[in-house]
């Protein structure tokens, strides 16, 4: 009778630092050497599959070869296995929104504007606000504040963990426009030029003028380019 070469496939595995033990998936007794294609997943002298951060996500071949080779008999047997990429998205983490109608800022956002790639998944809050079948909310007279809503994603194939991404809302007043300037870093007494409109918080894009109302006002000059 021919010599077994019976294996079985290991499971799949996620793009991280693994090693698995090849002896958990052996069933033939008889000796042999393992071997995988293609090349980016190893095996060690202790016969270990080691996946690691490199490793590319696709699918590869396990093969046992016999030491021994019978004429007419099967000395290899091959399985499958895949190496699967974690689920990545990539979202703007923060936006703003507003808790009434003024006409300075909306007080609906679509959740689905932060979504810029990746993964699709799915929007919680933990706040009690309502995300309705088009992933919008409404903060009409919402206190306010700063929440937090998460993107889910899951891929139910994958033994990768599925990742959660949060994003901060501020629920804003705005019975005024939305404005602030940030710092200014210090400048040169011999000259130079700064864009103000770089330090400028402005997102409803109020229309205003610049002025200095301290120091040595004659010595600055604002220019309307």
């Amino acid at each position: 009778s021919c010599p077994s070469v019976d294996i079985n496939a290991p499971p799949n595995f996620c793009v991280e630092d693994n090693a698995f033990d090849l002896n958990l998936v052996q069933v033939t007794n008889e000796p042999g050497s393992w071997s995988v294609t293609p090349g980016s997943v190893t095996i060690s002298a202790s016969n270990e599959l080691i996946i690691n951060a490199n490793t590319d996500p696709v699918t590869y071949t396990l093969t046992y070869t016999l030491d021994n080779v019978t004429p007419g008999c099967d000395a290899t047997n091959s399985v499958e296995f895949t190496v699967f990429a974690e689920p990545t998205a990539e979202l703007l983490l923060d936006a703003s929104v507003c808790n009434a109608n003024t006409g300075n800022g909306d007080t609906v956002l679509d959740l689905d504007d932060l979504y810029i790639s990746g993964e699709l998944g799915t929007w919680s809050n933990n706040d009690g606000f309502d995300i309705d079948a088009n992933n919008e909310v409404s903060f009409d007279g919402a206190p306010l504040g700063d929440y937090l809503f998460y993107y889910f994603i899951e891929d139910a194939a994958s033994p990768c963990p599925p990742q959660s991404y949060p994003v901060e809302i501020t629920v804003r007043d705005c019975n005024c426009p939305q404005l602030s300037v940030n710092t200014i870093d210090p400048l040169c007494s011999s000259g130079g030029e700064v864009d103000l409109n770089d330090f400028l918080v402005n997102p409803d894009n109020q229309d205003g003028l610049w002025s200095i109302t301290n120091g040595p006002v004659d010595d600055l000059i604002i220019s309307s380019q």
